[in-house]
């Protein structure tokens, strides 16, 4: 259902039923109160919808999701983004042409001025690489063995533009620049536009 430009009344003018089921009725499904998703379509809770504009007079509900893997510790040798040995985190969700993505995690590297990373890669409807562009980074220990930013919990934000609207999934992935890396409390939080 699109929506209609409204009837113009005319004096002593009628209003068929069928302009008003397309002007009056139709259109005031397409507010915010006609799409909010019902307490039954919605088993995580009503009220945590919100609503973006997707073009002239359009507008769809949307809703932030989040997930995390706080297990123990885990790490990759692996100098190209990968996955760690248990998954993302990550999340699936509807999304436009834009979103808000902001991930966390502790890091550290057994390597002297070795960095490790986390990043994002988006799979589904687009096809998005994880980059150092977005990564979470930090330095390693120092060449004289003394710890240097070893293992701080770090977040950062990114305004992902060029998505292709639908489902998309948000996975974190890591890398470590040489030696090993380990990575710990990694979190995930994606706002679609």
């Amino acid at each position: 259902m699109a929506w209609t430009a409204p009837y113009t009344a005319t004096l002593n003018g009628q209003l068929s039923a069928a302009n008003f089921n397309a002007t009056v009725r139709d259109n005031l499904l397409l507010t915010e109160a006609g799409l909010a998703p019902s307490t039954q379509s919605d088993p995580e809770g009503f009220g945590t919808w919100y609503f973006v504009g997707t073009g002239t007079n359009a507008i769809a509900a949307r809703r932030m999701k989040s997930d995390d893997a706080n297990w123990d510790e885990q790490s990759t040798t692996s100098s190209s983004y990968t996955s760690l040995r248990t998954y993302g985190p990550g999340v699936t969700l509807t999304t436009g042409t834009q979103a808000i993505v902001m991930i966390s995690a502790s890091m550290g590297s057994d390597t002297a001025n070795a960095y490790t990373a986390a990043s994002f890669k988006v799979s589904g409807a687009s096809t998005i690489a994880a980059s150092d562009e977005w990564a979470l980074e930090n330095d390693g220990i120092a060449a004289s063995g003394v710890a240097a930013d070893n293992m701080p919990r770090r977040s950062m934000y990114r305004f992902l533009t060029g998505l292709t609207a639908g489902t998309n999934t948000f996975t974190m992935q890591y890398r470590a620049s040489g030696g090993t890396g380990f990575f710990n409390q990694r979190s995930i939080i994606v706002w679609p536009l």
